[in-house]
């Protein structure tokens, strides 16, 4: 996480692709999320295909999270989101909505949700119920969460 947040301070105001942008988020807001998810699959002693599935929908989870930040400073304002909005783009950070536009960044939110249910359909095993990660990525739905 402080690798990821070295990169995001270095790469102010410097252009980054789609690809570098969501590998500094990976090192940033995806690893807390993968821990969190991981975590809970290895205390409840999953077998290795499981986590590794866990660590996909974290990752597309983590992802998400961001893009839907990054469209709601550039969307909602200070009032619904009880912060200042606008901050990321005044600072001249990288941004989903920057890189892509607005909606083209929908998309790829719409499409990291898509793979993380994917992800968690994928789990077969009859220990692992992932009804409660599923309504997660409910939460981070753009129009859902954004009420």
């Amino acid at each position: 996480m402080v690798a990821g947040q070295v990169e995001d301070i270095q790469s102010e105001q410097v252009r980054l692709s789609f690809a570098e942008l969501a590998n500094l988020h990976q090192k940033k807001t995806g690893a807390l999320i993968r821990f969190a998810v991981v975590s809970g699959g290895i205390l409840t002693e999953q077998s290795d295909v499981v986590l590794a599935q866990l660590s996909e929908f974290a990752d597309h989870l983590g992802l998400a999270f961001q893009i839907r930040d990054d469209l709601l400073d550039e969307l909602a304002t200070t009032k619904q989101l009880g912060k200042k909005t606008q901050k990321d783009n005044i600072a001249g950070k990288n941004t989903y909505p920057a890189l892509l536009g607005i909606e083209e960044a929908k998309l790829a939110l719409e499409e990291q949700l898509r793979q993380a249910r994917n992800a968690l359909e994928e789990i077969t095993n009859e220990n692992f119920t992932p009804r409660l990660l599923q309504e997660v990525i409910k939460l981070f739905e753009l129009e859902r969460g954004s009420e």
